[in-house]
Parts: C-alpha cells; structure tokens; sequence
C-alpha cells in the first residue's frame, strides 16, 4: 500500500506551535505542557520519552485531537486540528480530520471484544464520509500482510497481546493516514511479539507516513529517526539514543 501523506508547504506532515496544557486550578494548578513547538516529516519515526506523569500521553492526545490544548496550534496535513480562534475546527471537522488524516495505535489494543480481528480492523471503513470500498479492501490486504489471516475470525480474548497489537495497527492504516501515533505501543508486549510491532512501525515510516510513538523502553527508541524527552512542559533533545543516516540526534521546533 502506497500513502500519500499531505504535508505542509515546509515538508512536516505534523506541525505544533505553543502547545500549552493546564491541569488543576489555584494552588493545585500545573502546567503539564509549556510552549512546545514540535515538526514530524514524512518517512520520520521520532520517539517521545520522559518520565511517568511527564505529560507523554496528554501531548499524543493534543496532536491527535483526542483532548483540547489550552493554548497553541496543532495542524496535520495542513489541517487545523488545534488552531487560531478563526482556525479552531468544529467537532464535526474534528472527526473527519482524525478518520483522514491520523492513525492511533493505544496501548491497550481497544478493540471491540465482541468483534472478530478483521471486523475490527474494517470498523473505520464503516464510518460516515469513509471510502468505504477502498477501506475495506485496504483493510483486507493489512491483514494479509501483517501475517493474520489465519486468525482474522478469532475474537480478541482469543488473540495473543502480538496479534491483538497487528490488528490494531491495521485497523489504524485503514484510512491510510499521514500520521501514525502510538502510544507505549510494546508496554504490554513480550519482546518478541514487541519486536514485531517495533519492525511494523519502522516500516509505517519507511513507507512515507510521520510516525510518532510515546515509549520508555530502550528497544523502541533505538529504531527512531529522533529521540526527544519531555521534561518540565518542554521538549529537549534526548541524546541517549537515535537513529540516521549520520548517526546524530537532530532536534526541531
């Protein structure tokens, strides 16, 4: 399968500005993120790391559009999905926006127990305003490739943790998004069922989609272009692992 990611007139298929998060209020209020500026490109695997209640999934869900940021702009695709007062996307947007352009692929799989693995991936496909002929037959032919054809009528209590991820991140590329986000997507993996995931999103980037994936494991971030940690509300490069064409870890924003 081909993506055709959307990029901004820069190249950066994800673009953040100012993103400002506040939890709490009065004494109790905290800034969970503080002014972070972040670029993805197409074909780039960048792994966010920092420590629990970092603010690592709260950031995911403010790119994705899962939660509202309290300040800032997000655009994907060259689509606000967080912008300006006369930018900001209404939820009807909001949701056509998630179905085109963004994949989520969560650590707990979420998929619909009472669903087999291929009905489950071919969800998204039923949607309002998908394509849903193409869908499906994309759909069907990630199931193929990511080897689960033969347990595609299973149920998920019938799935191994390795074959319950594969499909939800089939069920992520049905749309055939330009951003994939992942988040702690090998938390609740053996390694060799981890190493899989880890290979198919390696893949997913190689392929031309921006891929960004929340982790604090070791192996997963050696597989990404860039490494950046979340710390105190802002992002600083981590230089404890990375991966390119050089060797060197590149920040932006």
């Amino acid at each position: 399968m081909t993506p055709h990611p959307r990029p901004t007139p820069d190249g950066a298929v994800l673009r953040a500005r100012g993103l400002v998060k506040v939890h709490g209020s009065g004494r109790g209020q905290r800034r969970i993120l503080d002014r972070v500026d972040l670029d993805v490109r197409p074909g780039e695997l960048l792994a966010i790391v920092g420590r629990s209640g970092s603010g690592k999934s709260t950031l995911l869900q403010l790119l994705g559009g899962l939660d509202r940021a309290d300040a800032g702009t997000v655009e994907v695709g060259g689509r606000w999905v967080a912008g300006p007062r006369d930018g900001r996307p209404s939820e009807r947007e909001l949701s056509a926006l998630r179905r085109e352009e963004i994949g989520f692929v969560f650590q707990f799989f979420h998929l619909l127990p009472e669903l087999d693995g291929e009905a489950n991936v071919l969800l998204p496909a039923t949607l309002p305003g998908a394509d849903g002929r193409a869908a499906a037959a994309r759909g069907r032919a990630l199931i193929d490739q990511l080897g689960l054809r033969d347990v595609a009528a299973l149920r998920p209590h019938q799935l191994s943790g390795g074959e319950q991820q594969r499909f939800a991140l089939a069920r992520a590329l049905v749309g055939d998004p330009s951003l994939v986000l992942a988040d702690e997507p090998i938390g609740n993996l053996d390694v060799a069922a981890g190493d899989v995931v880890l290979d198919l999103l390696r893949g997913i980037a190689d392929g031309g989609r921006a891929v960004v994936m929340v982790t604090h494991q070791a192996e997963a971030t050696a597989r990404a272009d860039r490494v950046l940690r979340l710390e105190g509300g802002a992002l600083v490069v981590d230089r404890t692992s990375a991966r390119g064409d050089d060797g060197q870890v590149r920040a932006t924003g």
